[in-house]
């Protein structure tokens, strides 16, 4: 729904629908110590972010422009349905040629994700990077193969939502306040 015609309840539940989607920058907390000069660097991350969120309220606009309130709550994947209107007359599934491009913005996301999961074993048990890497890309292979139906896939992402929630607004801050205590207290 439009942002003045909800009450803020409905935006907080909204936004908890919509974790999933913005889940990723927590990635720099693990890859931080690997960028030269973070410091410097830093506003190409906010510069990335901000191109991120332009994209989505484009993408947001562009729906809500389109579709009707009614309609656009029926639809499962908006965006797809949208590129199934593109008409032209070299390509007659324009469709294909989307998900082909979102595959290309995807993958990077993947791999990042399966490498900051091997590095922080490597740092919580100290296990092997490149073994715990291998593990678990396959682990995400074959949890892949698992969810067939658009009820399993609906599942998954709900609960990797809440898992996110839960993650991103107490695990995060609760460790930020750990460590600055105790950089206090052995300073």
């Amino acid at each position: 729904m439009p942002l003045f015609d909800t009450t803020i309840k409905e935006q907080i539940e909204a936004t908890k629908t919509m974790t999933l989607s913005y889940l990723g920058p927590e990635i720099l907390l693990l890859a931080f110590p690997f960028i030269k000069n973070g410091v410097k660097s830093q506003k190409w991350a906010y510069f990335g972010n901000l191109y991120t969120l332009l994209i989505y309220l484009m993408i947001t606009i562009v729906h809500y422009s389109f579709y009707s309130l009614g309609h656009i709550g029926t639809i499962i994947w908006p965006l797809i349905s949208s590129w199934k209107i593109v008409q032209l007359p070299f390509i007659e599934r324009f469709e294909y040629l989307g998900i082909a491009a979102w595959l290309i913005i995807i993958t990077p996301n993947i791999a990042l994700c399966i490498w900051a999961a091997s590095r922080g074993l490597k740092e919580v048990f100290n296990w092997p990077h490149r073994q715990m890497l291998r593990l678990i890309a396959l682990a995400v292979l074959f949890i892949a193969l698992i969810f067939q139906s658009r009820q399993d896939i609906d599942q998954l992402n709900t609960f990797m939502s809440n898992l996110g929630l839960y993650f991103l607004y107490l695990y995060i801050p609760i460790l930020f306040l750990i460590t600055t205590i105790k950089r206090k207290l052995f300073k």
